[in-house]
């Protein structure tokens, strides 16, 4: 399927073609006619909604415009649009109250919403990773690609279609490079994950060859757990400091025994999830918290991307910033963990996306305009400013910089927020 390269100089988004490969732990483009893969760096935050509401949620109190210039304006270049199965594959669901989806998308149907969603952040120069999250906008299925394993083959088929239709309609969009394919699949063992992945990535890559296909993790429970104990990262010294659970997709150890094989190498991303507000988890309220958390995240997950060379995003971290009581229960702060992990991406080179861009995620906080939002976005800074950051091929603001200053400092990139001509692309 042919990709709709967006038309102008060298001065517009997603005009110059480029290819991505996932490969030697890092994501890395080139563009066309060029030789040399360039490593890309992704900053990313989570925009969540249309898994239960068929469209991005806040949009009756903040226009969709507002939060694209909001990303641009601190230097967000990927987005994570969580989507439902069941309204990708209906023949029509269409938004009738301005109340869901603002007065802009009333009468609309959610791909059309979709669509323009996409094509929006495409003219801002941001790249989109799809992500089905849920079975349905009731949220139900959550940790298979069933509601409840073993999952049957027709389970199998509808979900297969589910990611044909969205590779047959989205290919074709420049900045959408990224499938993610089920959210936290934590009911399942690595075995059963990595036999689906490589289904259905390969059913993805039949209809859009050019993009990555993004693996979460499991849980912990059961041989998954056993994993972990069975090959210890880390010297016994370091036990006591490490102990504790996964968080449901956090868990790729079972990479190491039974990698994922897909028809066009370099395609695989491994994306972990991680959070830090659980304090049964030992090792949050271990006297050497937060300093005994890059020993964790190593044990966790980083080993894999040190020993195989598959490139590591964090698909979603974030929380509240100081205590908060939510319905009768305290959700702890986790400011220390937040700057403790940025510290950890930085060091490690890791790509991520926060959880959330919108302001009604109440147990993790949000970016745009939610308590200690400015807090926590100076934290997010340095994901752009570490010193191992310096040489990044940012297409999201090669609009404001010619080709041949991709290769500088992220510092010296002007981050204008320009308006750009947001019409969507053609499907086909």
């Amino acid at each position: 399927m042919p990709v709709h390269w967006a038309v102008g100089d060298e001065s517009t988004p997603f005009s110059r073609p480029f290819e991505l490969r996932a490969a030697e732990h890092e994501v890395s483009l080139r563009f066309e006619g060029d030789s040399q893969w360039l490593p890309l760096r992704l900053k990313g935050s989570n925009w969540a909604g249309f898994q239960t509401s068929g469209c991005v949620h806040e949009l009756w109190h903040h226009d969709v415009q507002e939060y694209i210039d909001f990303l641009g304006r601190h230097r967000f270049n990927l987005v994570r649009l969580p989507l439902a199965a069941d309204a990708v594959r209906a023949p029509s669901f269409r938004i009738t109250s301005r109340h869901t989806c603002g007065a802009l998308y009333e009468n609309w149907e959610t791909l059309s919403i979709l669509d323009d969603v996409i094509s929006r952040l495409r003219a801002a120069g941001v790249f989109v990773m799809l992500d089905i999250h849920t079975l349905d906008l009731a949220e139900h299925g959550v940790g298979a690609w069933c509601s409840q394993p073993p999952c049957s083959q027709a389970d199998y088929s509808l979900f297969s279609q589910t990611w044909r239709t969205l590779a047959q309609r989205y290919c074709s969009f420049p900045n959408v490079i990224m499938a993610d394919l089920l959210n936290e699949p934590h009911k399942l063992t690595w075995a059963q994950w990595s036999h689906f992945v490589q289904q259905i990535g390969a059913a993805v890559l039949h209809e859009c060859p050019r993009w990555l296909i993004v693996a979460e993790g499991v849980g912990d429970e059961g041989g998954n757990r056993r994993r972990i104990d069975a090959d210890p990262i880390l010297p016994s010294e370091y036990d006591s400091m490490t102990q504790g659970s996964m968080w449901w997709g956090e868990n790729i150890l079972g990479y190491l025994d039974t990698p994922i094989h897909l028809p066009i190498p370099d395609r695989l991303v491994l994306s972990p999830h991680v959070y830090g507000h659980d304090h049964n988890k030992q090792y949050l309220v271990h006297e050497s918290f937060p300093d005994n958390m890059p020993l964790v995240w190593d044990k966790h997950f980083g080993v894999v991307g040190k020993r195989t060379g598959v490139p590591i995003v964090i698909g979603e971290w974030g929380g509240v910033w100081e205590d908060t009581n939510l319905n009768g229960r305290v959700i702890p702060s986790t400011a220390e963990w937040q700057r403790a992990l940025v510290r950890y991406l930085v060091e490690k080179s890791i790509s991520s996306i926060y959880w959330t861009l919108n302001d009604n995620s109440f147990k993790t906080g949000s970016l745009f305009d939610g308590p200690h939002s400015r807090e926590k976005l100076q934290n997010m800074k340095q994901v752009h400013q570490g010193s191992n950051f310096a040489h990044v091929v940012n297409v999201s603001y090669s609009h404001t910089c010619p080709y041949s200053c991709l290769l500088r400092s992220l510092s010296s990139f002007n981050t204008r927020s320009d308006k750009q001509d947001y019409r969507p692309l053609p499907h086909q």
